[in-house]
């Protein structure tokens, strides 16, 4: 029903990577149920979402579904949004939970061992507990930026450990320039960060 106009929305828009596959899928999964459901109409799925969903989807496939039909107006393939009136529970963000100081220490010592990967992640998580650097500002460091980073000596050991011994292991003869290596030898996702993190915070407990 909507599938050509849902590729050629998802084209034009300014978005992320993620949030434009986030989009498709819910629009081809608002398609779909229009397709089986031929005595339904877009406001049903909009209600059947609300009463199926958590509060993020919901808000997020509102979002989707209001953002083609505005384009579809624009384009003057439809002449009204389906949506209009319609609103989208709000979100309430949770608070973030500050470590406490024993909680960053044992973060500190988790990655045991010697591997070039354990290595890379006590660089990683020391950098991240002595800058305050968000990850998005870690995970887009150059190998360059390293020397310019306000850290503390010991923090600067660790990572030297990392760039002058396991950095190259990461990378397996490949080129990047970012400082933090995935195990695969490119560059450091978001994801992959936050698996680390994940991962340790799991192990310790905290």
């Amino acid at each position: 029903m909507y599938g050509e106009h849902i590729e050629n929305y998802i084209e034009q828009l300014d978005k992320s990577y993620n949030t434009c596959m986030s989009y498709r899928r819910d629009l081809t999964q608002m398609d779909e149920f229009l397709h089986a459901n031929p005595d339904k109409d877009i406001r049903d799925y909009a209600y059947l979402i609300a009463d199926t969903k958590a509060t993020s989807t919901v808000s997020r496939v509102y979002s989707s579904i209001n953002g083609f039909f505005r384009y579809l107006m624009k384009a003057g393939l439809v002449s009204e949004n389906p949506m209009e009136g319609l609103s989208a529970p709000r979100v309430i963000s949770n608070p973030r939970r500050v470590l406490t100081e024993e909680e960053k220490l044992a973060l500190r010592e988790m990655p045991k061992g010697y591997s070039d990967k354990a290595v890379r992640d006590r660089a990683m998580i020391a950098v991240m507990l002595d800058t305050g650097m968000k990850v998005s500002g870690i995970i887009n460091l150059k190998l360059e930026d390293a020397k310019d980073l306000q850290i503390p000596l010991g923090t600067r050991v660790v990572l030297d450990d990392y760039i002058y011994g396991s950095r190259d292991s990461l990378l397996a003869g490949k080129e990047c320039d970012r400082l933090f290596a995935n195990c695969d030898g490119k560059p450091m996702s978001r994801q992959g960060f936050w698996k680390v993190i994940k991962k340790y915070t799991k192990d310790g407990g905290l």
